[in-house]
């Protein structure tokens, strides 16, 4: 009986039996403000999701709010009934009270920025402001036409954006003048974005579920649930007293992938991962890739089960931790180095936005019965064979007597088939039958 298989391959890493919480970002915390359909306004950790109230039961509509470094917030709101006129809103922590700063008659939302630690730079409108904390004065520096919806601005790379709804995204610069340029630096967002320490983050295809997004592809790397859409607006800002911290110390990058979403192959072959090659690492820091799958069963975190790590861009299927059939993810991570693969409950971990799925399909195999032991004289002997796989089945197979071999190929349409192996004239014995190459309808067995 003759099977047509490889032998499996080794390992390339270690087996992680482990649920790992998505962190994608770096440091112990990640903290970002937001104010809540409640009118309220909350610390989120993005690392744990947990939400820590920073201002509760605000009596305004909050539009955008900006944290200066003393704890004090300035809010944007409105009024809701006519003449619908602006307003800034000043919060402070140690009283916890709430008192209105300025009036601008001037209806429609506006998002905050903070430029110093006295000036705002304030759009509303499409109309831009520098407000003045000290003097308690809005100068109007420029305008934008296109922006009468909300809009929200972000820090990325140095630079300052300001995206709305319909997806434009200008560049907005202050100093020495004010000019705002549409950009396509970054692919069409699915809401209002919000940036810190060279990574933006936003909500996931206007969806409750908020992740980093990777401006090379445009992918989501989901982080937490929250109240980030029921509001109807975004009002996120970046907390200062954090936004110095561990956060922007690390510069580990795991890097971004290129190729097809999905990648596939027969289960006993591997597949090669496109990665760009453009990591940062630490001088203690090593890159791997893993594979792994959702648990759902954590919500509202959201957490990975990660099932095998590889130390190069190469993934093999391992038997008794996956399935043929089944579609897998595999990402890249930057971490302090450890034997064989990677801390990744270390601060600076960095877990790459950008991400492949793979699947593999069960290779065939084929089995023959029948002893071809016959007469001389070309006589004949009927081999049956069986096949796994997916017909149609194209079999390949040598057929040897004494030192003539002869190469044979035959399609079967069906898991079961037959075929005739002869004896050459004047030979009497018995005959070997191998099996060389078996192709079926996802995969190839064989040289």
């Amino acid at each position: 009986m003759k099977t047509c298989r490889f032998i499996d391959r080794g390992a390339l890493g270690l087996v992680l039996f482990i649920l790992l919480q998505q962190t994608s970002s770096h440091a112990q915390s990640i903290l970002i403000m937001l104010g809540t359909s409640t009118n309220t306004i909350v610390s989120v950790n993005l690392l744990t999701c947990e939400q820590t109230p920073v201002a509760p039961g605000l009596s305004m509509r909050i539009g955008d709010f900006w944290m200066m470094p003393d704890g004090t917030i300035y809010i944007s709101g409105g009024m809701p009934d006519p003449p619908y006129h602006s307003q800034i809103f000043k919060y402070d922590p140690v009283t916890a009270t709430t008192t209105m700063e300025f009036t601008l008659p001037l209806a429609g939302s506006g998002s905050l920025y903070g430029l110093t630690d006295s000036t705002l730079l304030w759009q509303q409108n499409g109309n831009f402001y520098i407000y003045n904390i000290n003097q308690n004065t809005a100068t109007l520096v420029g305008t934008q036409s296109g922006l009468n919806g909300f809009s929200e601005m972000f820090e990325y790379n140095g630079n300052l954006y300001t995206n709305h709804p319909n997806g434009n995204i200008y560049q907005i610069t202050v100093s020495p003048t004010f000019s705002s340029q549409l950009v396509t630096l970054f692919p069409t967002p699915s809401g209002p974005l919000m940036g810190i320490c060279n990574k933006v983050f936003g909500p996931v295809n206007g969806s409750d579920l908020f992740g980093e997004l990777d401006v090379s592809t445009g992918n989501y790397n989901a982080l937490c649930y929250g109240d980030f859409i029921d509001s109807g607006f975004y009002s996120w800002a970046p907390d200062p007293l954090n936004a110095s911290g561990p956060l922007c110390d690390c510069t580990s990058e795991s890097g971004s992938f290129a190729g097809p979403p999905l990648l596939t192959a027969c289960s006993l072959d591997p597949i090669p991962l496109q990665h760009n090659g453009n990591q940062l690492l630490d001088s203690d820091d090593d890159l791997v890739f893993v594979v792994w799958t959702y648990d759902y069963s954590a919500t509202p975190d959201v957490q990975y089960n990660i099932l095998y790590t590889y130390t190069d861009p190469i993934a093999t299927f391992i038997p008794g931790l996956m399935q043929t059939g089944v579609i897998y993810s595999i990402m890249a991570v930057a971490a302090n180095e450890l034997p064989g693969t990677v801390d990744f409950t270390e601060p600076c971990a960095d877990f790459t936005g950008s991400y492949r799925r793979v699947r593999w399909s069960q290779s065939p195999t084929v089995s023959f019965s029948g002893a071809p032991i016959i007469c001389g004289n070309g006589s004949c002997q009927t081999i049956s064979a069986t096949f796994t796989g997916s017909s149609p089945f194209s079999l390949t197979y040598q057929v040897t007597a004494g030192g003539n071999t002869q190469t044979f190929t035959q399609t079967f349409n069906s898991l079961t088939g037959s075929f005739q192996v002869c004896a050459p004239a004047g030979y009497s014995g018995p005959l070997t039958v191998n099996a060389t190459n078996l192709v079926d309808g996802n995969c190839t067995c064989g040289n």
